[in-house]
Parts: C-alpha cells; structure tokens; sequence
C-alpha cells in the first residue's frame, strides 16, 4: 500500500458515470471524449486535460485530494487492477469508448499489469530503449557510452578518469540510477533490466515537444533539479522554467526532434532528457514519449502569456495530436507553433519543487507551507501547494509529501 495513502482515501470519489453538474448546469458526460490517465501522479496532466473538456478517469499511485478532484473518477493504482466486482464493474462503465495513456513514470512490471487492467493503451512509442544509440549519428546531439553487463565485457570501459552510472530500464526519475563501482571490484548483474552509462557532468534539462507524426514544435525547455535520496544521487525533485536557449541549442534539439519523429512517427507531447556539458555540448540521456514532470510548467506559461486561451491546453493540443477522432478545441501542432512565433510576451519561469518527508510524519498543510516558506526564502502565500494528501496522513520517509510551486517573476528570454 502507498505509504502516502490512508485506509479513508481508498474510499472512491468517483462522479456518477452518467452525467456531472458543473455550475449549476447538467451536462452529459456522453458529450466528452472519455480518457484514462496513469502513472505515478496524474495530478497536472488531469488538470490540463480536464481544461479542455475532457472526461478523466485517473489512476496512480497517491490519491491526492487534488488529484482526484482534476478526475471525473479515480482510482489507486492497486485498486485498479483488483478483481472487487463492484470496482470492476464502475471502471467498465467509464472505459466504455476510452483510451488510456501513461502520463508518468511507470515501474516496468506494473506497467504490464496496467496493459491487462485497461481496455485499449495508446503506446505512442513501444520501445523507447536504444532511441539515442539510433540517432547518434543523425544528429549533432551526442549520447554517452554505455553497455550492457549481460552480453558485454566492461573492465576495458572502466578507464581511469571516467564514472559511470548503473541504471535500471524499468525505474524513472532517478529511482533506478546509482553510481557504479570500478569493474574489477564490482559484482556485475546477470540482469537485463540494468545497464551502465557513463556519467556526463553539466546542467540537466528537460525538453519538451508536441508532434502529430510529421509537424513538430518545440515547446520549451525547463532546467532539471535532483536530490540524493540514500544510494540514490539523481532523484528526480523538480523543475525551474521555462528557461531562455540559445538560438543554436534550439534548432540543434528540433532537428534532433525532427529525426525522431521521421523515423518512429512518435505522435503527441514527448520529452527528452539532456545534459548540456562545460564545452555546450548536447547529450542526449533518453527519451519520454509523454507528458513529463515539466509539462506543467510549459502549460502554465502558455496560458499565462496567452499562448493558450480559454478551454484550451498542453494535454488538450497533445491528446488532439495523438487521436485524430479528438474533438478538444485546441490547436494543432502547426497553429500552436506560429502562436509561440507571435507571442510578444516573455515567457516568466517557474519553481515546481518536490518535498520529500526527511523523517517519518502526519501531513499538515500550514506547517508544510511553512518549512517550504524558510527554505525557499519567500512568503509564504507566494507558495502553491500541489499533490496534497488529506490532511493527518502518514508519510514516511523519503516519500514526496507534496509539490509546491512558485511564480518567480524572472523572464528568462
């Protein structure tokens, strides 16, 4: 059980599959293209999908109160795949006519398991592994050395001077990634799951993009901010952006980005993971194809600059992109590029900061926005707390307890 939930939170929240009452007015949820969202934390991508219209059911891992309001219906991920009659039969009654899209991270095995759990999956991608040993020499974006243990020998790799890093195919936001001890010292895992990388010192950034197959527009780029957790040093922890890249960087990640699209056909919000080196150099760590821990900040500067307007949004134009029998009024991928070219408006960056318990607690709001007020050094009703558990629940330690973001009020371009 997630240790982030109490008992009361399995209790589902879910609106009536029927029709919903939205300002006074009943509306039918039949006139809204039903979707599941799963992952980890569907918590924003919800939220922006539900700005354009569309009818949610989430699934993850938390059951966060904000989380479960941003769904029509929700459901804990080990909920989901339970076999309880009623649960079974309240989901098939939703799932009726949806598509279910992974939004977040997901663990390889429960992965599996959500491809049994839910009627139809949309895969944008299959196989993401080996994408950067494939566009190595497509591009000007390079790609770090890496091996596989199984069916490679790796005392010549380890050479004085270098690091590398073990990681897991089947983990994100650094959960599967530590640093790795020299060869001959080392008991190396007869696992295909694992594989070492050599670790490229510099700034990491994560890139967003939207694509319907053959248009592609580059969305924005966010810095990556990570926290040692244990043996854990790259532990996903937030965000800070949009940020400014110079014009060189931008076209190198578009035509890195075009490349992509040319040869897998990837459709929808896709994002990658870059580290930028002491020389400028790019190189490419992997490839997520779909909406990523930055794309809530990419969608809330398009709307705040206008970009977006009204029932409109990052997940509405990537759902339009990657289902043509979407119905969200939002633009496609060419509109949403000349929009970005015409905006006069600089985009303003913003902190999404992830708190992670440092020692077993019961969740208080006000103490929380408190901790986070004298660590960030500002007000704290600068702070917007987001994936808010109920209050009291149990967290334990190391776990995320919530996600606050803040309006810096620095233009970054």
């Amino acid at each position: 059980m997630s240790p982030k939930t109490l008992e009361n939170l399995r209790q589902s929240t879910a609106v009536s599959p029927g029709k919903e009452v939205r300002a006074g007015k009943e509306v039918s949820n039949r006139e809204r293209a039903p979707i599941v969202l799963f992952g980890a934390s569907v918590r924003a991508a919800a939220e922006s999908a539900r700005r354009s219209g569309f009818r949610v059911l989430g699934v993850d891992y938390y059951g966060d109160l904000d989380c479960r309001e941003a769904c029509d219906s929700f459901w804990l991920w080990e909920d989901a795949q339970c076999d309880h009659l009623e649960s079974k039969r309240a989901m098939e009654v939703f799932l009726k006519g949806a598509v279910s899209i992974a939004v977040g991270g997901v663990e390889g095995s429960k992965m599996e398991a959500a491809m049994g759990a839910f009627s139809e999956i949309v895969r944008p991608l299959p196989d993401s592994s080996g994408l950067a040993e494939q566009l190595r020499q497509l591009t000007s974006i390079r790609t770090p050395e890496s091996y596989d243990p199984v069916c490679c020998d790796p005392a010549s790799l380890f050479d004085i001077g270098r690091r590398w890093l073990r990681k897991s195919r089947v983990r994100s936001g650094g959960l599967g990634v530590r640093w790795a001890a020299v060869a001959s010292k080392m008991a190396l895992p007869q696992d295909s799951s694992i594989f070492f990388e050599r670790y490229i010192a510099g700034r990491r950034l994560g890139v967003s993009f939207l694509s319907d197959g053959q248009s592609l527009v580059l969305l924005g780029v966010c810095r990556s901010l990570h926290t040692r957790k244990g043996d854990l040093p790259f532990v996903y922890s937030g965000s800070f952006g949009p940020i400014r890249v110079e014009a060189s960087m931008a076209l190198q990640l578009q035509t890195f980005g075009r490349e992509l699209i040319k040869r897998t056909g990837l459709r929808g919000l896709f994002g990658a993971d870059v580290v930028v080196d002491r020389a400028g150099e790019i190189w490419l760590l992997e490839v997520n194809p779909r909406w990523t821990a930055s794309s809530e900040l990419i969608d809330r500067d398009f709307i705040a600059r206008g970009i977006l307007g009204a029932g409109e949004s990052l997940m509405g134009c990537g759902l339009n992109a990657m289902l043509p029998s979407t119905t969200a009024k939002c633009p496609n991928v060419q509109e949403l590029g000349e929009r970005i070219g015409r905006s006069n408006k600089l985009p303003v960056a913003m902190l999404k900061k992830i708190i992670y318990a440092k020692k077993e607690e019961c969740f208080d709001e006000s103490q929380v926005r408190q901790s986070i007020a004298v660590k960030l050094r500002v007000e704290a009703r600068r702070i917007e707390l987001k994936d808010i558990p109920k209050e009291g629940t149990r967290i334990e330690r190391g776990y995320p307890i919530a996600t606050a973001i803040l309006h810096s009020g620095i233009s970054t371009a």
